[in-house]
């Protein structure tokens, strides 16, 4: 999930200004982004659905859904849509061959991805699984380390920052292994030496982090881009 909260409820201390949806007011507006897909081998049919728990995306209590549309479908022949109600917003397809899926996105009066829920059960499956995509932990990690630097490059579009995702995580396991076996070849004092092996266990770690995410399959760039 990806979130851009549009309009926040700070806008009431502007006085007399008023945001309307379908001459609605609202003080909340968020846009987000759900990309899903099927991470198996096997195909994934309509029928496969519990019946009484359908793929849908939920708001927590207090939030409404405005409006929403299928930004992206693997294949034409998926034929995912939505159906939508005020707190809700059902999907549904035909089928979901492996690393097939979809992109929906929708308008809603929530604060952020948190307030989102992806819910349904198929039958014969594991449960629905929320993971991070590598891409996300890179913008996550850069922003974190390198506040002004950092922002700037994950706002950069196209292929960039999609290699940057790829390559961060070896860069950094490199790092921290030459790190931490330099701390043991090297002659140098204990301070140091334990120093050393600390940040090189540190660079490790974060290396590891981006392997915890999942990677898309081909043709979800789109869920990445700013609009």
């Amino acid at each position: 999930m990806r979130s851009a909260n549009v309009i926040s409820d700070s806008i009431k201390s502007l006085g007399e200004i008023e945001v309307l949806f379908k001459g609605d007011k609202i003080d909340n507006l968020t846009v987000t982004k759900v990309a899903f897909w099927n991470s198996g081998n096997d195909t994934i049919n309509d029928t496969d659905l519990a019946p009484t728990d359908k793929l849908r995306i939920e708001l927590c209590e207090g939030f409404i859904v405005l409006d929403s549309e299928v930004l992206f479908q693997s294949e034409m022949t998926n034929n995912v849509q939505t159906h939508l109600t005020p707190t809700c917003i059902e999907i549904k397809f035909d089928y979901m061959d492996g690393n097939q899926g979809g992109i929906i996105k929708f308008i809603h009066t929530g604060k952020k991805s948190s307030d989102v829920l992806l819910k349904g059960t198929f039958k014969g499956c594991e449960k629905i699984k929320k993971v991070n995509s590598n891409f996300n932990t890179v913008r996550i990690i850069l922003i974190e380390m390198l506040p002004l630097i950092g922002e700037k490059i994950t706002k950069k579009k196209g292929n960039g920052m999609r290699i940057l995702s790829k390559l961060l995580p070896w860069t950094f396991l490199f790092i921290g292994i030459s790190t931490s076996c330099t701390s043991f070849i090297m002659e140098i004092n204990e301070p140091l030496k334990s120093l050393s092996l600390v940040f090189g266990i540190l660079y490790m770690l974060i290396g590891l982090l981006f392997f915890v995410g999942s990677s898309m399959p081909k043709g979800f760039e789109m869920f990445f881009d700013d609009e």
